[in-house]
This record gives structure tokens, C-alpha cells and sequence, in this order.
């Protein structure tokens, strides 16, 4: 298993487990961005988003279209699930 799919399953993990995730005490936010099962800690606290990253995760789409002027558009290029948002 490599580092990103060790890091999502134990997030995942974590919030399956009803354990309280504060953003301020993860180090390396940025991975974050991209797992599955934060989004619903992302909608909490949208003022901690780093909009370069969440522009990568294709299950944060309603989050980007309800904040259009805070993304990066070269960073969507890349989120499949973003391709009508670019038409």
C-alpha cells in the first residue's frame, strides 16, 4: 500500500470512528484535500481551505461551484469530475 492510500485509509478510519479531527492539529493538511471521507470537515471549516488543493479531489465539486472565484483553474485541469464546471 503506498503513503497516500495508508494516509486516506486512516483518516477514513478515524472518521468512522467518530474521532473529533481538528485542522489545526494536522501537519500535513495538504493531504486532506484529497481524501474521500473529509469533505464533510472541509464544509465545516471552509475559512482553513486551501482552494489549490481542493480543486485536485473530485468529490468536493459543490464546494468549488459555490465558490467560483477561489479556484484555480490550472489546479482543475486536472479533477476529472470538474470538466463541465471548464465548459
Amino acid at each position: 500500500m503506498n503513503k497516500k492510500n495508508y494516509l486516506n485509509q486512516y483518516i477514513i478510519t478515524l472518521l468512522k470512528l467518530n474521532f473529533m479531527i481538528k485542522l489545526k492539529i494536522i501537519k500535513n493538511f495538504g493531504i486532506i484535500y484529497l481524501v474521500i471521507g473529509a469533505i464533510n470537515i472541509l464544509e465545516q471549516n471552509q475559512d482553513k481551505i486551501n482552494w489549490n488543493f481542493l480543486c485536485l479531489n473530485e468529490n468536493a465539486i459543490h464546494i468549488l461551484e459555490k465558490n467560483i472565484k477561489k479556484i484555480n483553474w490550472s489546479q482543475l485541469l486536472k479533477n476529472e469530475n470538474a470538466i463541465y464546471i471548464l465548459e
